[in-house]
């Protein structure tokens, strides 16, 4: 069992995969983590943080067609 205060919000499922994450709702430590790792495991390594940075997920090479 988890104690309500330590659990954090969490975005609405149409939130999932975000690549701007200034577009979830819930902006907290437990939504970016999760928004990360569900991009990772669809292959897509690429996030906005701000208006024009694109960060890598590290750890995976970028695949190049």
């Amino acid at each position: 069992m988890c104690v309500q205060d330590d659990m954090q919000k969490m975005n609405p499922p149409k939130y999932d995969k975000q690549e701007d994450m200034a577009n979830l709702t819930c902006l907290n430590e437990a939504s970016v983590l999760h928004n990360i790792k569900e991009r990772y495991y669809s292959g897509l390594i690429y996030v906005s943080t701000v208006l024009r940075y694109r960060t890598p997920v590290p750890y995976q090479s970028p695949v190049l067609s």
